[in-house]
């Protein structure tokens, strides 16, 4: 009796380890998703700040050319 209370208990203790491992590298996995991502969103805006900024230039010449 004993000992299927003990091999219950250690076959839970490993099914609880396993799981607890298996949880920490689907964490690291979505950890480095999300930095990439945020690397990832940093250039698309520095892009996208860049355009803007050729583009609000590009006006101001053609406003300055229209007031003359």
């Amino acid at each position: 009796m004993i000992e299927a209370f003990v091999g219950v208990l250690g076959t839970a203790f490993l099914g609880t380890v396993g799981w607890a491992f298996h949880m920490n590298s689907r964490v690291s996995v979505i950890e480095t998703k999300y930095d990439g991502l945020e690397d990832l969103l940093n250039v698309h805006f520095v892009e996208v700040n860049r355009r803007l900024a050729r583009i609000e230039r590009g006006m101001n010449g053609h406003l300055k050319d229209l007031e003359d």
